[in-house]
């Protein structure tokens, strides 16, 4: 394993993140972005059987990836970061969900836990920030 940009970037956004993804994550960015890209944040979703799904804030693009038992981590879904039109959160029954919003198009939708609401505020205030032309945090 190579020590790129990503996995750097990727490893300071995971110590920044107080939901702690945990080992099997040191293999997401070699699996899943380019060697080049710049992670600004990350997001545990909810799980999913035995999948524990990310969301994936570069500055390229917003990735959800999802790391199957077999396969390793795989895209899921991601939104180019110029279609990227903002983002919300909205508490449901005994989850929430984040809403990337795309310029055209149904927004990317994840899961996550309720107890995480702080974290996916955070999230979602630098995508706003971010498809409003600002400034990416510093990594």
């Amino acid at each position: 394993m190579a020590w790129t940009r990503a996995l750097q970037t990727f490893l300071a956004a995971d110590m920044r993140n107080p939901q702690r993804g945990g080992g099997l994550t040191i293999t997401l960015p070699e699996q899943v972005l380019e060697p080049d890209e710049t992670v600004y944040e990350i997001l545990v979703c909810r799980n999913v059987g035995d999948s524990w799904p990310f969301l994936v804030i570069t500055d390229r693009r917003v990735v959800h990836a999802w790391y199957g038992m077999f396969r390793g981590w795989r895209v899921r879904d991601q939104v180019v970061a110029a279609e990227v039109a903002g983002a919300s959160f909205e508490k449901k029954w005994i989850t929430g969900r984040v809403h990337v919003h795309r310029r055209n198009g149904k927004p990317m939708t994840v899961k996550v836990g309720l107890g995480n609401s702080d974290w996916c505020g955070h999230i979602v205030d630098l995508l706003d920030h971010l498809a409003a032309g600002g400034a990416p945090p510093r990594t």
